[in-house]
């Protein structure tokens, strides 16, 4: 008599894995994205969106960058935006540029911190490229 439960039990543990889907019950992966908007002539808003990370108080950093040639990329100007919950979040920033100007790839990125130096894992996130002539001297709004 103990046989057959013992086979049936089996069989539905076996039957439980195929049915089941590979991820099921596992929490999705965290995510971040980065954009970056022309709101007019050198006025960049950079957007910074997460989810699926953990903590509270933690602090977002939101940042226009630029491309240059030979690679290398410059910061121009960063803000850091506090109380932020790990699960899910948006925040942003405009940054409005004045001066000489010249031409360069504007791009935005964002991060979570823990602390002023600990970064949350994986939190990186950087935009597209938006191409205008700007000057270097930058206001944050």
């Amino acid at each position: 008599m103990r046989r057959p439960l013992f086979v049936t039990a089996v069989l539905l543990l076996a039957l439980t894995f195929f049915v089941l889907p590979a991820n099921a019950g596992k929490p999705n992966p965290a995510s971040a994205t980065a954009t970056i908007a022309v709101v007019e002539t050198c006025s960049f808003k950079v957007t910074y969106t997460w989810s699926g990370f953990s903590g509270t108080g933690l602090e977002a950093e939101v940042i226009l960058g630029s491309h240059e040639e030979g690679g290398l990329d410059l910061v121009y100007a960063w803000t850091f935006i506090p109380n932020q919950v790990g699960s899910s979040g948006s925040v942003s920033a405009t940054f409005t540029l004045t001066g000489t100007p010249s031409t360069h790839e504007w791009f935005g990125f964002g991060q979570l911190f823990k602390s002023a130096s600990r970064t949350v894992r994986n939190s990186y996130a950087e935009s597209d490229y938006v191409v205008d002539t700007c000057g270097s001297n930058v206001t944050v709004s």
